[in-house]
């Protein structure tokens, strides 16, 4: 029973180590069409453990790639952020890239794909020109 119990220490010290020491990043992606227009505004929100370190922000032509760098040409350190929006007759779908590095390294690498109904805004659904990840 002691063998166990020191077992189950060890591992629980272990897990709790890991959880601690891991870069808790969280990327929530708003694309939203520009009335009138072949443009959308897209909007990103990066949060590390629960703190916003940064909302940056695009306006990309469809079919068009486009990205943002946050980082000091000096040191490769920083916040690199892309996106492609397609559209085609049944639906719009956006490509997004979130790339945060620190001192060289890759700390959070995120690649989202999202869609929506390109008919969605004459069926009535209330959020037809934005996609949201």
């Amino acid at each position: 029973m002691k063998k166990i119990s020191i077992a189950l220490l060890i591992i629980a010290l272990a897990l709790s180590g890991c959880v601690s020491s891991q870069n808790k990043y969280q990327v929530t992606t708003t694309v939203s069409r520009i009335k009138e227009s072949q443009q959308y505004h897209v909007s990103f929100k990066i949060k590390k453990a629960e703190k916003l370190i940064s909302s940056p922000s695009i306006v990309v032509d469809k079919g068009e790639d486009a990205s943002i760098q946050i980082s000091t040409d000096d040191e490769p350190t920083g916040i690199f952020c892309t996106v492609l929006v397609v559209e085609d007759p049944k639906q719009i779908k956006a490509v997004t890239g979130v790339v945060i590095k620190s001192k060289g390294k890759i700390d959070f690498s995120s690649t989202q794909t999202m869609s929506i109904d390109n008919h969605a805004e004459q069926n009535g659904a209330p959020d037809a020109d934005k996609l949201r990840q």
